[in-house]
């Protein structure tokens, strides 16, 4: 993966986002190469060789990003089909029923998969993504009450009085129970992070099933008996300053 400013040669001004090194899957055409990249316009495909645009969709027009079980370090990109007409010497462009499954596969499924979950405009499942009270433990006596969402791609953290934090699930390496005191721990950034949430399991399998539509995995099952003594050596939160959080 890389972030990249450069400009492509049918964009027409510097390109701000993701770009990833693919290989398209086809059947009739057979497998070939394609830069896929993630911005907040859209996906887009590039040829490697000459830097040119070969597709392109909105944020509108890309339904969902799955693994292909069936096929390592493949996902498909869904989306749906539009049929354009001539109307008023305007383009219009409605939605049809169906949809277009594309497969493409790269060794950086996962980082791309959250790449591309965290700008859907569809929630993660046909409910509204369930919020979980909870508090993040800084000390045995001191907690900072939170709201933890599992989102598309990433994990919300909103404090009260203070800063929220959006973390992309790639970023997430482990995650379990501790006791039987609500205590669950999760690693992120390569910190390991203390929260105590009431439905903790219920937290647990949301991550879960939100992190292996990302081709990732963690084993919600695992438990340790008890809080490691190293988890509470810090008075304040290491990761929440104010220079990569936003402020609500």
């Amino acid at each position: 993966m890389s972030q990249s400013s450069i400009t492509m040669v049918n964009s027409g001004r510097p390109f701000m986002g993701v770009s990833y090194f693919c290989q398209k899957l086809s059947k009739w055409k057979g497998n070939y190469s394609r830069i896929v990249t993630v911005s907040t316009d859209g996906v887009a495909t590039y040829n490697p060789d000459l830097c040119t645009l070969t597709n392109s969709w909105t944020w509108e027009e890309v339904s969902d990003a799955l693994p292909d079980t069936t096929k390592v370090n493949t996902f498909i990109l869904e989306i749906c089909d539009k049929k354009s007409f001539l109307a008023d010497t305007f383009i219009v462009r409605s939605k049809s029923k169906s949809k277009s499954k594309l497969r493409f596969r790269t060794a950086n499924i996962s980082e791309l998969l959250c790449e591309i979950r965290s700008h859907l405009r569809s929630p993660p499942s046909e409910t509204i993504p369930y919020v979980f009270s909870g508090s993040l433990l800084l000390y045995p006596d001191i907690e900072k009450k939170c709201e933890l969402l599992v989102e598309n791609g990433y994990l919300l953290i909103r404090f009260f009085e203070s800063h929220s934090r959006r973390i992309s699930l790639f970023h997430i390496t482990d995650g379990y129970m501790v006791g039987r005191d609500d205590i669950v721990v999760l690693y992120y950034n390569g910190i390991r992070h203390t929260f105590r949430i009431s439905e903790r399991f219920g937290f647990l399998t949301a991550l879960d099933e939100e992190m292996r539509r990302c081709a990732l995995v963690i084993d919600k099952t695992k438990k340790m008996e008890e809080i490691p003594e190293s988890d509470f050596e810090v008075m304040e939160d290491p990761v929440y300053s104010s220079e990569d959080c936003d402020e609500n």
